[in-house]
């Protein structure tokens, strides 16, 4: 599967323009899970599921804040990054998923020249990522659900079916905000 097209973030780029859709901000509020335990569970039951799948990849549903990436639920996730609970948003190839509202396949990211330099790969080592879009019941863009390697891996059209499917699954689990 080739590369998406893809653009570093920065605070200068059309990346304002969803990310901080006041809607979208207030939806990604009401999925903190410290308001829903049942929806940390779900989720954590999700990735951990979805990690068998995929041996050896790192799996992670993500809030994606105005300026950060949350972490709700991962599995094989560096230490340090669960315990902060997640990274600035423009160490998160999520950002693109979310601004685009569409997946994003990086086969090697030591030949994509928007994440070669990304501390994501340069600190954490990361080679390959596939992300789709993570939203809630009532449609609003919250987050992303991930794929992340320490090897270059091809991902395959099965290999995004599935993250898409667990995606839909993960839709279901997250809290509605209706009052936007």
């Amino acid at each position: 599967m080739t590369n998406s097209p893809s653009t570093p973030p920065s605070s200068t780029s059309s990346q304002g323009t969803r990310l901080l859709e006041p809607a979208r901000l207030l939806a990604v509020a009401a999925a903190l899970p410290d308001r829903h335990a049942s929806t940390a569970t779900g989720l954590h039951t999700l990735v951990d599921t979805l990690a068998e799948t995929f041996p050896g990849a790192v799996v992670a549903a993500n809030l994606i804040w105005a300026n950060t990436s949350f972490v709700l639920a991962s599995h094989g996730m560096p230490e340090w990054i669960a315990e902060a609970g997640g990274v600035p948003l423009g160490w998160a190839p999520c950002a693109l998923v979310v601004e685009h509202d569409r997946p994003l396949i990086i086969d090697d990211t030591h030949d994509d020249p928007a994440h070669v330099d990304n501390p994501i790969v340069t600190v954490c080592g990361v080679r390959s990522y596939a992300g789709v879009p993570l939203h809630d019941p009532d449609g609003h863009l919250v987050g992303t659900l991930i794929l992340m390697h320490t090897e270059p891996r091809a991902f395959k059209p099965t290999d995004l079916a599935a993250l898409q499917a667990a995606a839909a699954h993960a839709t279901a689990l997250l809290p509605a905000h209706t009052g936007v």
